[in-house]
């Protein structure tokens, strides 16, 4: 039976309404029972991932292969004027420390999250190990992940699909609201019913520029876990750490059909069958038929 928010015009006005929080929205919607994560062939990041360390990217720099990911857009008039409601429209505009003010309440919410970002996209989706910041046009890998909510939604921790919509996700709400709850604060209003009203808006909208994607890359079927600022150490276990261990969720492991092309001394391989041996779960190495791919397996856990 279908939830709520499978449908995805629901979807789209529960994530952008602001009082309708992560957590409502993730009880109504269809979790997946696995996810993919897939890299280019590249031999540090592939020991590291292989090891089952998942990075978390700073939105702020999650531009290599969409340059609107992340990014928020919003009126700045309207903004300026929030910000500076004493000030005449002209030196708004046109005073630049009204402008550094502005970018630094934007760099300030944009980058306070981490993003884990993963795709329901099985590995016999050959687009997926086309594309050259995924698959790396079949030298890439791909690994396979148990979702399970430890990991993936422990207590405030948000894990949703993207939106993928070309108008992208309008910040302006949600910075204005931002700028009002710090003002609030300087004013020793903390516990208000106004600022409380404003950081129950936060939860809600805060992490919207995290879920929202040009319409061009709809076929990446991707999923996000988005890790506020105020969850980073209990999430990572450290300060300043931002990868967490996901060995345990490892179901398989996938090796593009050109990844032993370009692993020339087979170090990688070798590599991939012990991690896949030490964790029990099956080793692939996908073969081109025609325009299909094939899962051939090189190594069975059950076989042992």
């Amino acid at each position: 039976m279908n939830k709520m928010y499978d449908d995805l015009g629901e979807y789209k006005k529960a994530v952008l309404s602001d009082s309708i929080t992560p957590s409502e929205i993730m009880k109504e919607i269809t979790l997946p029972q696995s996810v993919y994560k897939y890299r280019k062939f590249d031999v540090q990041y592939l020991k590291e991932s292989l090891d089952g360390n998942v990075f978390f990217s700073n939105p702020i720099k999650m531009n290599v292969n969409d340059p609107y990911d992340c990014k928020m857009e919003f009126d700045t008039k309207e903004m300026l004027k929030t910000m500076f409601p004493r000030a005449n429209r002209k030196t708004r505009r046109q005073h630049p420390e009204c402008l550094q003010e502005l970018e630094k309440y934007k760099e300030s919410l944009q980058g306070a999250l981490r993003v884990g970002c993963f795709t329901t996209c099985d590995c016999s989706q050959i687009e997926m190990w086309d594309n050259q910041y995924f698959g790396d046009k079949h030298k890439g890998y791909c690994i396979e992940y148990k979702v399970e909510s430890t990991y993936f939604y422990p207590k405030t921790i948000i894990f949703l699909k993207i939106l993928y919509d070309n108008y992208g996700f309008d910040a302006t709400d949600a910075i204005k609201n931002f700028v009002e709850w710090n003002n609030l604060k300087r004013e020793g209003r903390e516990n208000s019913q106004s600022c409380n009203e404003r950081a129950s808006k936060m939860v809600c909208l805060g992490h919207n520029h995290a879920l929202f994607k040009p319409e061009k890359y709809q076929n990446e079927n991707e999923w996000r876990i988005i890790i506020p600022n105020n969850r980073y150490k209990e999430y990572f276990g450290k300060e300043d750490v931002y990868t967490k261990d996901f060995s345990p969720l490892m179901k398989a492991i996938y090796l593009g059909s050109e990844f032993r092309n370009a692993d020339k001394n087979g170090e990688m391989y070798e590599h991939a069958l012990r991690v896949c041996k030490k964790h029990h779960i099956p080793l692939y190495i996908m073969q081109q038929n025609g325009d299909k791919l094939e899962e051939n397996m090189e190594y069975n856990p059950e076989k042992e």
